[in-house]
């Protein structure tokens, strides 16, 4: 098992439930007692209280999903206690919710919507819906699979909520973005009791700056020939607002807008400049006359802003292929939402 919910890939794509020629209870008990149970190593927050299984074959799955949920789970944490750096912590929260969690809830919802694997044709209230026992099973185990899914996404969300980059979701928004069924009559999740674990949970601590950032939108230096003025540069100040404190929190500026001019940090700031003009942080026009914006009003209106001297690494940062290599190993600025 592995941090990359290869067993859900499994039984989504591969060896699918619905398969099973021969779902003899004999067979799925044999397989049962040869399985270890895989514990948590760290307190949850959440427990899923999904429908108790009342055959060896929805045992059996039940106890392979489990596992796969708690190993992805453990392995989780512990990467992001070996992060270093919050921007490294960020980037593995985005990792999993967006691009494993969110993607696995996509693709499950395929398999519902395709195979009518609808949860009500097992909730306890619709007990004289028609479909043999097979189907219910197989349904069983479908959603069991989507809840140990959506468990880990409120596990994982709820535990790193400082390093977000994305709207928070409760329970119930998970039927109406990701699923085309209604939600459960009732909860599914509860508070998870105490774990009698060996060591507590480990905390992670935000550094907080010792001197509070005050947000300038608007120019902040005297006006300078050929600069341009931020009311002509900016598309949505709002936005670069929020860019701007980002800058200050990886302690790339301080308080008064100043680069901290550091020789391992131009190129940061420089492939930073880079990625404000791809996502539209620029106006193409100035005004009066109409003028276009170019790369280089946007290097000096930024260069004069942060009183910095990038030039030759944001050229070099022009050629993409050579930017992207260089952003896999800063996340952060690969989280800049476009404007």
């Amino acid at each position: 098992m592995s941090k990359k919910l290869e067993l859900f890939n499994t039984l989504l794509f591969i060896d699918c439930p619905w398969h099973d020629i021969n779902p003899s209870e004999n067979k799925f008990q044999q397989l049962l007692h040869k399985l270890p149970k895989v514990g948590l190593e760290n307190q949850p927050l959440l427990e899923l209280k999904f429908l108790k299984p009342l055959s060896e074959r929805k045992k059996y799955y039940s106890t392979i999903i489990e596992n796969e949920a708690a190993s992805y789970l453990n392995a989780f944490h512990k990467t992001m206690k070996a992060e270093a750096t919050d921007d490294e912590k960020k980037y593995q929260v985005h990792k999993s919710l967006v691009k494993q969690l969110r993607k696995k809830l996509k693709e499950t919802e395929s398999i519902v919507a395709s195979k009518g694997f609808s949860f009500q044709n097992i909730e306890p209230a619709q007990k004289k819906l028609q479909g043999d026992s097979k189907f219910k099973e197989d349904v069983y185990i479908i959603q069991l699979l989507k809840y140990q899914l959506i468990w880990l996404y409120l596990e994982i969300q709820n535990s790193y909520l400082p390093y977000l980059s994305q709207d928070v979701l409760e329970e119930s928004d998970f039927c109406e973005i990701f699923f085309s069924e209604p939600e459960p009559d009732k909860s599914l999740f509860a508070k998870a009791p105490e774990l009698n674990l060996p060591k507590p949970v480990q905390s992670i601590v935000i550094k907080e700056n010792a001197k509070p950032f005050i947000v300038q939108k608007k120019d902040i230096r005297e006006p300078a020939k050929g600069i341009l003025t931020y009311e002509q540069m900016i598309t949505n100040p709002e936005k670069f607002a929020k860019v701007e404190k980002e800058l200050f929190e990886q302690g790339l500026i301080n308080d008064q807008y100043k680069f901290h001019k550091k020789q391992k940090r131009i190129q940061e700031f420089a492939a930073l400049y880079q990625v404000l003009l791809k996502k539209n942080y620029f106006n193409k026009f100035y005004f009066p006359g109409k003028h276009k914006i170019t790369d280089l009003h946007i290097r000096h209106f930024l260069n004069h802003r942060y009183l910095a001297t990038i030039d030759r690494e944001f050229r070099n940062f022009r050629k993409q292929n050579v930017l992207e290599a260089y952003l896999d190993t800063k996340p952060w600025i690969s989280l800049i939402l476009p404007s």
